[in-house]
């Protein structure tokens, strides 16, 4: 795998230019990494239904992701490692190692906590992995190309499982607020729902002409657009 490219869309003082005892102070840097791969190499064909994606002139595959790093504002006075940070959901979470709490606001700078990483001189960096994370400022996702049979884009069959605390009568077809896998056919008969009273227990079907694949606007006001929920009417049960 190959970086071919890196855009900084974004270059700020980390901290609010507070300097770091033996290093000084720390910049942050987003932007995007742009990748290019090559499907018959190996090495690269674990990556899932890499061989179906759309290919360069040079018979590469690119994609890109959101990245972010952190690193001493006079790299000179750093300590020579990199800590990469997995995002969990795009998130990041390497700074919880400096006793920074969990963010709720996704938009809030990044805070420095005690500053463990920065006095001892590591570089960050963050880069996203998940293809299914949504587009919203402040997460970390990749931007990954569809992949493509001979008879047009995959089609397939998933799970998706849901629990709910009160009820409600519909569900994003996605994990958690994650990008949505809308049905290739909303009236397929095959769909099947079913609800069980503990993750080992006894599945039981649900009538596939008591629930439908629906936007949230269609469950409510009839629009006519792309289902990505499951909607029940009579409501998903709290605690099942």
């Amino acid at each position: 795998m190959a970086v071919t490219r890196i855009d900084i869309s974004n270059r700020s003082n980390f901290a609010d230019g507070a300097s770091f005892d033996g290093v000084g102070p720390y910049e942050l840097l987003e932007g995007t990494a742009h990748f290019a791969v090559d499907p018959l190499n190996q090495r690269n064909q674990a990556i899932t239904d890499l061989e179906l994606a759309p290919r360069d002139a040079n018979g590469q595959v690119r994609f890109s992701a959101d990245f972010a790093m952190l690193q001493p504002a006079d790299p000179g006075q750093g300590n020579g490692r990199l800590l990469f940070d997995v995002v969990n959901r795009g998130r990041k979470t390497a700074l919880s190692l400096n006793d920074v709490p969990a963010a709720t606001d996704l938009l809030a700078p990044l805070q420095a906590g005690n500053g463990f990483l920065m006095r001892h001189g590591y570089t960050v960096v963050w880069c996203g992995w998940q293809a299914d994370v949504p587009p919203t400022p402040g997460l970390i996702g990749l931007q990954a190309p569809e992949a493509i049979g001979p008879d047009g884009p995959l089609t397939g069959r998933i799970l998706c499982q849901f629990q709910c605390n009160e009820l409600t009568q519909h569900f994003l077809l996605a994990d958690r607020d994650h990008l949505s896998h809308s049905p290739a056919d909303p009236d397929d008969p095959s769909a099947t729902l079913t609800v069980q009273d503990h993750p080992n227990g006894t599945a039981q079907p649900i009538s596939r002409g008591d629930w439908s694949f629906v936007r949230l606007e269609e469950a409510d006001a009839g629009a006519d657009t792309e289902p990505n929920h499951v909607y029940l009417p009579s409501g998903f049960q709290p605690g099942r």
